[in-house]
């Protein structure tokens, strides 16, 4: 799969930490929050975590608190997402093929997410890291919000 930079105006549907101290970030930032924040879906993996908009009643548009170190996501597709200003750099008639054939290929099964590891100012690129989301729970029953983040 190719992927290419673009211009960043997606909307934003979820938030990304890859690394430690990326992840113990986003569990410091979204200790002090409360209310809906608490019930935003996460997923955690080795030494990487996502967190999932929520809709709100009576806000047209979808929730995230404002987190330093993360970043932001986009709904590329039907359960796969990429950082916003990326796309996949193929025909929008091939998308979906090529998607599928991707993930064949690797031999893993949506929902996904794909971090494109572009070289600095290298506008294409054929190399991407996968995140797989199999079990988002909200935020407040996740391990992330029992994370003892050091001082």
């Amino acid at each position: 799969m190719q992927w290419r930079r673009t211009d960043p105006v997606q909307t934003v549907d979820a938030l990304i930490a890859i690394g430690a101290s990326a992840v113990d970030a986003m569990a410091a930032g979204l200790a002090g929050k409360t209310g809906v924040f608490r019930t935003l879906k996460v997923e955690l993996g080795d030494d990487w975590a996502v967190l999932f908009a929520a809709s709100v009643p009576d806000v047209d548009e979808a929730v995230l608190p404002h987190l330093a170190g993360v970043t932001p996501l986009y709904r590329a597709a039907r359960d796969f997402w990429l950082p916003v200003g990326v796309a996949m750099a193929v025909p929008d008639h091939a998308r979906d093929l090529l998607l599928r054939a991707m993930l064949d290929h690797y031999c893993v099964a949506l929902p996904a997410i794909a971090v494109p590891r572009f070289a600095e100012g290298q506008p294409n690129t054929g190399e991407a890291d996968l995140y797989l989301i199999r079990d988002p729970v909200p935020f407040s029953q996740s391990a992330l919000s029992q994370r003892r983040v050091a001082t």
